[in-house]
């Protein structure tokens, strides 16, 4: 299963805009103001996470992913 795939389960989606050095997977809400992004920056290889409550939790589903998409980026090192 990909990364993708794997967000995917998890209610997340791929952001429709296309940035060359950003991946960018929101979390589907009913309410706008509930907001939820994954964003993998691929020139400087980071990861940025943030969410409405201004602290972001992760599950261990979460982190799997987050891992297979950084695993498919090839950010091994």
């Amino acid at each position: 299963m990909t990364a993708k795939e794997m967000l995917e389960e998890l209610n997340y989606f791929q952001s429709g805009e296309d940035f060359e050095d950003e991946l960018v997977y929101n979390l589907h809400s009913q309410d706008i103001e509930n907001y939820r992004y994954i964003s993998f920056h691929k020139t400087f290889k980071y990861i940025e996470m943030d969410d409405w409550t201004g602290t972001f939790q992760l599950s261990m589903k979460e982190l799997q992913a987050i891992n297979k998409q950084t695993e498919e980026l090839g950010w091994e090192e």
